[in-house]
């Protein structure tokens, strides 16, 4: 599991908080320590048959030592609020979101990832089907006008409340998405939840599967009007502490992380291209312009990552003014033998042309609209004197035959 996402920190802990510890750094034994002090601090903690462990703060933020009787060392093994089960089933609970406790051999996480849980809904001859949950339905924030709004990567507000909904306290799917049986561990039934280190999902013409990497279940059964008791929230605390919310809750992947992955196993079923408007640089008019404009595209390399996509085109494409069909789209990266590593984009282009328009879906005047989204320069008056279809006419017109823009290690990277 991503270190960022379940990290231990002592920060925010103080009396009466519950965590789970390990002893030494890699010893197969754990206990729940009940943290003890005052309301600024805690000093020490009592397990649950009595023993007390010793704290004292190494002065590094989310660092200390914990000592046994005995002068054993103890360390923090999992920092944030446990359910209420038995402390065998609290440690195994640990164990699932640190992501010790999945079979191995591990797949490869993404280190910014944050742990992802399904509730199961139903296991028949038909497949897995579960839903996913979160505190979070996607990112909440704030436009120019102090608006909140809810979003996802590529996703808006009304895309996310589609697809998924509140029961109490949690964000669930609407409806159960499908599993890949192949790589889930013994003990998948109906009210359990999974956790996992992160999903892909693949598309075919009768279905979507979801594969959850990593796998754990977590101990007990819960409806979706129980799931939040499996992830607690710690209520707030007025401790003076630099960071006063960091062990309030575990933090689960938003729910709308599985449409956005959908969107984009679908999106990769078409082949990466795009159409690009060039706006003549004021300054070099019959030469190539950094003034570009992502019309539309297919494929997965724009809806993954459009400003990546458009800073290529822009910085190593060499474009010459007009409306430009870029076509097979394929980032890559070298790293040299010294470490010094480049990235880039491989694409060809070409003039657009009616049967560009149409490949698109698109007419002149269609065209033009999606060109007056990109007329925002207080020297392109006279764009804004023309309607769409002379706009996209005009920009038309502009086109010159242009070589196809390769990246210097393109001959290096081998294909996928």
């Amino acid at each position: 599991m991503s270190l960022h996402s379940v990290r231990p920190t002592f920060n925010d802990l103080g009396e009466g908080d519950e965590v789970v510890i390990r002893k030494g750094y890699h010893e197969n034994v754990f206990k729940v320590l009940t943290l003890k002090g005052d309301e600024r601090r805690f000093t020490h903690g009592v397990t649950g048959d009595g023993t007390e462990i010793k704290f004292e703060p190494s002065g590094g933020g989310d660092w200390g030592r914990l000592t046994g009787p005995h002068g054993e060392t103890w360390t923090l093994y999992y920092s944030f609020p446990l359910p209420e089960m038995p402390e065998e089933d609290r440690i195994s609970y640990a164990r699932a979101l640190i992501g010790e406790a999945a079979s191995y051999p591990y797949h490869e996480t993404n280190w910014w990832e944050h742990p992802v849980a399904f509730l199961v809904d139903r296991d028949d001859d038909d497949g897995v089907y579960a839903r996913i949950v979160s505190h979070d339905a996607g990112y909440v924030t704030k436009n120019e006008d102090d608006v909140e709004a809810l979003s996802y990567k590529r996703l808006g507000v009304a895309d996310i409340l589609a697809d998924f909904g509140k029961v109490g306290d949690m964000w669930l799917s609407k409806e159960p998405v499908k599993l890949d049986r192949t790589n889930l561990p013994a003990g998948v039934t109906a009210g359990k939840i999974l956790i996992g280190t992160g999903i892909d999902v693949a598309i075919t013409h009768d279905t979507t599967l979801t594969t959850v990497h990593n796998v754990a279940v977590l101990p007990g059964e819960f409806t979706p009007e129980t799931v939040s008791a499996a992830f607690p929230v710690r209520p707030e605390k007025a401790r003076n502490r630099a960071f006063p919310s960091l062990n309030r809750a575990v933090k689960l992947t938003p729910v709308a992380h599985w449409k956005h992955t959908a969107e984009a196993a679908r999106h990769a079923l078409a082949s990466d291209e795009a159409l690009v408007v060039v706006f003549p640089d004021p300054k070099n008019p019959d030469g190539n312009s950094e003034h570009i404009g992502i019309l539309t595209s297919r494929g997965v390399v724009v809806y993954l990552d459009e400003s990546f996509a458009l800073e290529e085109f822009s910085r190593r494409g060499g474009l010459m003014p007009g409306v430009v069909h870029a076509t097979g789209l394929k980032p890559w990266s070298h790293q040299s033998t010294d470490g010094e590593w480049d990235g880039g984009m491989d694409f060809t282009e070409e003039p657009a042309d009616e049967d560009s328009l149409a490949h698109f879906g698109l007419d002149l005047a269609a065209l033009g609209a999606l060109v007056r989204g990109f007329v925002d320069d207080e020297e392109m008056d006279e764009y804004r004197a023309m309607d769409d279809q002379q706009l996209a006419s005009h920009m038309m017109s502009l086109n010159k035959p242009r070589v196809s823009a390769q990246s210097p290690f393109s001959a290096l990277v081998k294909p996928n």
